[in-house]
């Protein structure tokens, strides 16, 4: 959790099908994956973009283990977290 107090965050947006689970983006282009009953460790990082921030990462509202990150190196990638 340390680490995250460093990084700047950009969107949180919550799991549609899942009522305790959320993500973050970062400054850094990371996604970080979060359960609100253990917040002390994140359950996944994604390195999403390399070359700039992560501005967006939301999940599909149709296929649960779908999320589209947004980047300010210009992409948008479809990640499969299952």
């Amino acid at each position: 959790m340390d680490k995250l107090l460093y990084r700047d965050l950009e969107s949180a947006n919550w799991h549609p099908k899942s009522e305790h689970n959320f993500v973050v983006s970062t400054e850094s282009g990371d996604v970080l994956g979060f359960d609100t009953r253990n917040f002390t460790v994140p359950l996944f990082t994604l390195a999403a973009h390399k070359k700039g921030a992560c501005a967006s990462a939301v999940f599909s509202p149709h296929f649960a283990s779908l999320m589209a990150t947004v980047g300010t190196d210009k992409t948008c990638k479809i990640w499969d977290i299952s």
